[in-house]
């Protein structure tokens, strides 16, 4: 996945771009993690592993209720998967 340029490489930034999808184009958009059995193998805090997993499932369950406000002419819904 191609982040936009500003994107800062932490938990906070990933958050912040997978709300704002608009810098992706496809509606539907899975996230497929190759080798899963080895992500986040070397994070020894379980609290941050937790954080990033609750995180994903947290962004998913809102793109899939979202609804645009008036304030948004330019909103798209996408629906968003993470596969591991």
């Amino acid at each position: 996945m191609e982040f936009p340029d500003d994107f800062g490489f932490n938990i906070d930034s990933l958050d912040e771009m997978l709300c704002n999808l608009s810098w992706i184009e496809e509606e539907k958009i899975a996230v497929y993690t190759e080798n899963s059995e080895h992500f986040l193998s070397k994070e020894r805090n379980e609290s941050k592993k937790l954080t990033l997993l609750d995180r994903l499932s947290a962004t998913c369950e809102d793109w899939r209720w979202m609804e645009p406000d008036e304030s948004e002419d330019d909103f798209e819904k996408k629906q968003l998967t993470f596969l591991f």
